[in-house]
C-alpha cells in the first residue's frame, strides 16, 4: 500500500496523471481490503493529495472528505489535520473561499499541535494560493514567506517550482510589472526535472494544465 499510494504521489509531481491515478487506486483498494482504519486514512490524505496536485478537484474532495470522516471516527488527529488541509484547498478552488480557509487554518494548526513539521512548505503554500483566491494578499504573502523559510530550513525542495508559481501569482494579483512575474515563471522552469507537474502548471497555468480524471484517463485540469 505504501509503495502504491507513494509511488503515486511521486507520478503524480512528475506530471503523469495516468501512472498517478492507477497507483494510488490500487494502493486504496489494497489499504481497503487489510480493515484497517489507520492505513486507510493515510491512503486517502496522501491520495487526495496526488489527485489535488493534478488539480482533479472533484476527487481530491471526496477522498479528504472520506478520510476526515475515518480520522474522526478513529480518532487519528494527524490524518484528521490532513484531510482538513486538502479538503478546505479543494473547497477554495470550488468556490466556498470562506469554509475552505477556515478548514486549512484549523487543520494546519492541528499538525503542528501533533508536533510534525514534514510537508510545512505544502501546507503553507497551499494556503498562500486560498488567500490570493479571497485577495488577501497580505495573508497570501504571509504564509508564502513561512513556506519559502521552512523550505530552506527543512529541504522540502520538491515544493521548489511550486514556490516560484505561487510567488509569480502573487506578484500578478499584485499589480508588478510582467518582467517581474516572468522572472518568477522561469525560474519555476528552470532546472526543475523532476516536477513536471508542477512545472507544467508554470508553463500553461492552472486551467491548462494535465488532470487526473478517471483511473487511466487524463483530462483537462479544472
Amino acid at each position: 500500500m505504501i509503495c502504491r499510494i507513494n509511488g503515486g504521489y511521486v507520478r503524480s509531481l512528475m506530471g503523469f496523471p495516468n501512472i498517478a491515478a492507477e497507483l494510488c487506486n490500487s494502493g486504496i483498494a489494497h489499504a481497503r481490503n487489510r480493515k484497517n482504519p489507520h492505513s486507510l486514512a493515510w491512503a486517502l490524505c496522501v491520495a487526495s493529495r496526488a489527485y489535488a496536485d493534478q488539480r482533479a478537484l472533484a476527487i481530491a474532495l471526496r477522498l479528504a472528505s472520506e478520510a476526515f470522516e475515518i480520522a474522526r471516527e478513529h480518532r487519528l488527529p494527524q490524518w484528521l489535520a490532513v484531510a482538513h488541509m486538502t479538503k478546505g484547498w479543494a473547497m477554495c478552488q470550488l468556490g466556498d473561499i470562506a469554509g475552505g480557509l477556515n478548514l486549512q487554518e484549523k487543520g494546519e494548526r492541528d499538525w503542528r499541535g501533533t508536533g510534525a513539521v514534514l510537508h510545512t512548505t505544502r501546507w503553507q503554500g497551499m494556503l498562500a494560493e486560498s488567500y490570493l483566491l479571497a485577495n488577501d494578499t497580505v495573508a497570501a504573502r504571509w504564509h508564502l514567506a513561512a513556506a519559502r523559510s521552512h523550505c530552506e530550513d527543512y529541504g522540502e525542495n520538491y515544493m521548489a517550482a511550486e514556490l516560484c508559481r505561487w510567488s509569480a501569482l502573487l506578484s500578478l494579483t499584485e499589480d508588478h510589472s510582467s518582467e517581474i512575474v516572468e522572472g518568477q515563471l522561469h525560474e519555476a522552469l528552470r532546472d526543475r526535472p523532476g516536477a513536471r507537474g508542477s512545472v507544467l502548471r508554470a508553463s500553461f497555468g492552472d486551467n491548462a494544465g494535465p488532470a487526473v480524471g478517471r483511473p487511466g484517463q487524463a483530462g483537462r485540469s479544472m
